[in-house]
C-alpha cells in the first residue's frame, strides 16, 4: 500500500480490498463532506480535525489568486 504524502499528486494508487472500503453511515457522511469541501473550493486547502480517532471537524480556506494589472502613474 502506498500512502500519499506532501508533494505527491492528488491522484495516487492505493491497494484496499472490499473489506476495506465497507463504511459505517457515519465513515460515508465523513468521507462525502470531505469530497464536497474538496470540490468546492479552486484554490486553497481543507483541515480535517481528528479527536480519538473521529474526524470532528472539516475546515476549508479557499484562496482567491489576483494577476496584477498595469501600474497607472
Amino acid at each position: 500500500m502506498r500512502k500519499a504524502g506532501m508533494g505527491d499528486s492528488a491522484e495516487c494508487t492505493v491497494s484496499a480490498t472490499p473489506q476495506d472500503l465497507a463504511l459505517s453511515p457515519e465513515q460515508d457522511r465523513v468521507v462525502r463532506a470531505l469530497l464536497a469541501a474538496v470540490r468546492r473550493i479552486q484554490h486553497g486547502s481543507v483541515q480535517v480535525v481528528v479527536q480519538d480517532s473521529r474526524v470532528v471537524q472539516i475546515d476549508t480556506v479557499d484562496k482567491m489568486r489576483y494577476t496584477p494589472g498595469p501600474r497607472r502613474a
